[in-house]
This record gives C-alpha cells, structure tokens and sequence, in this order.
C-alpha cells in the first residue's frame, strides 16, 4: 500500500494473485486506487485494474 505525501487522501493497494490467468500482456498484479471522502467518513474506489507487463 503506498501513499502520495502530496495527496494523502488517495491511497494505492497492490495485490499479486499467482493464480489468476492472464495475456501475455497483462501481469497477475491487481492496483486499486482508492480516495477518501471526509464528508461521507468513508474510502470510495477510483479505479481497479491489471498490470501490464513490463
């Protein structure tokens, strides 16, 4: 989980899942990026999506 000193409110969370199946192109490393909303005390999800390979 990583955290942008300039924007604490946004939060990155990287899983890796070995058995997922997937192209050539895109690794088994899940990156969700989620941001906090304080009016609603709550994480709402920004986007979810697969690593592409490098």
């Amino acid at each position: 989980m990583t955290c942008d000193p300039r924007d604490p409110e946004r939060i990155v969370i990287r899983k890796t899942f070995p058995e997922l199946r997937t192209d050539s192109h895109t690794s088994k490393t899940l990156r969700v990026i989620l941001e906090y909303d304080k009016s609603k005390a709550l994480y709402r999800i920004i986007t979810a999506y697969l690593e592409r390979r490098r």
